[in-house]
């Protein structure tokens, strides 16, 4: 931040009384826009302090919300403010959402929770914001969030770690991270699987892993673990699960490899999934079979689209 910034941003804040400045702190912590309902929550009967900030110039109204007049005067008074004394006025914030009778934003409550050293509740908003996004489909928030709730999850079981994981690994390679991001985070998934020795999960992150490996160019690594997971499940076992795998080694095998092995292959993995009812792992099975078809010379419907094309269409 310059200098320049800073110096005019703290000399007109330091003009204040202490209840103002003390207004001024708090919507500091609490973001660019604050809602008038937040800050009255926070600090009852604050109207005479919120009048002298925006008489100042400190603070400007937005609607029926405060805010600053840029955002480098926020961070500017944020940073003055003292470490211990910052986190607690985001937990005071914190407080102040989580009573709010409309309810807070998951994501923002992690931010605030984080920031006050709240281990526990950053973990569980942040799993919980990282459903949000994942529902919304926007792929850079649920790795961000995931990653939060993995770094403050010192409590988290087993289980709820290694789901985390996936759901990151599958994140951060389908959005715009560095590629390298979903490898790493598929190694710590392999790792934790491998010292819980369950195949189903030794797999899952084996096809997990395989994902950003071929995003990273490493395309034999890449088809050596999807082949893994394969063979880690056992034939007999569970079909879904084994479903799943062929499916990702299928990918690969069509996209980079040897299309004869998913023409071989392909109906029975079609077969296994069929069994567990999992249609979207049965549409990417089938894109696979077209693709190796195609590579092989040989084009021809797959048996899903063929199935599509015989059901009446609807009138619009």
């Amino acid at each position: 931040m310059p200098a320049s910034v800073r110096d005019a941003a703290l000399a007109r804040a330091g003009r204040l009384s202490a209840a103002a400045r003390s207004i001024v702190d708090i919507a500091a912590v609490v973001g660019q826009r604050v809602p008038s309902a937040l800050l009255a929550a926070l600090v009852p009967d604050c109207s005479v302090a919120v009048e002298e900030a925006v008489a100042r110039g400190v603070l400007v109204t937005q609607g029926a919300a405060l805010g600053f007049r840029h955002e480098l005067i926020r961070e500017a008074i944020k940073n003055a403010i003292s470490p211990p004394r910052r986190a607690s006025l985001h937990a005071q914030v914190l407080a102040g959402l989580e009573s709010a009778p409309e309810g807070a934003d998951n994501a923002r409550l992690a931010h605030h929770a984080e920031c006050a050293g709240l281990a526990g509740p950053a973990s569980r908003y942040a799993r919980l914001a990282a459903g949000d996004a994942a529902r919304v489909g926007a792929l850079r928030e649920v790795w961000l969030q995931s990653e939060r709730a993995l770094r403050h999850g010192s409590e988290l079981g087993v289980d709820e770690r290694f789901e985390l994981l996936i759901q990151s690994t599958r994140a951060a390679n389908f959005s715009s991270m560095r590629m390298g991001d979903g490898a790493g985070v598929a190694e710590r998934a392999v790792a934790l699987a491998d010292e819980i020795g369950d195949p189903v999960k030794q797999a899952r992150t084996r096809s997990a892993l395989a994902w950003p490996l071929w995003s990273s160019d490493r395309l034999d690594e890449a088809r050596a673990v999807a082949v893994e997971a394969v063979s880690i499940l056992d034939e007999d076992g569970d079909p879904g699960d084994l479903a799943r795998a062929r499916a990702t080694h299928l990918r690969i095998e069509a996209a980079g490899f040897d299309p004869a092995v998913v023409a071989d292959a392909g109906p029975r993995a079609l077969a296994l999934a069929d069994a567990a009812g999992l249609d979207e792992v049965r549409i990417e099975i089938e894109i696979s079979l077209g693709l190796a078809r195609g590579h092989l010379g040989a084009p021809q419907r797959s048996s899903f689209s063929a199935a599509r094309s015989e059901r009446p269409v609807r009138p619009v």
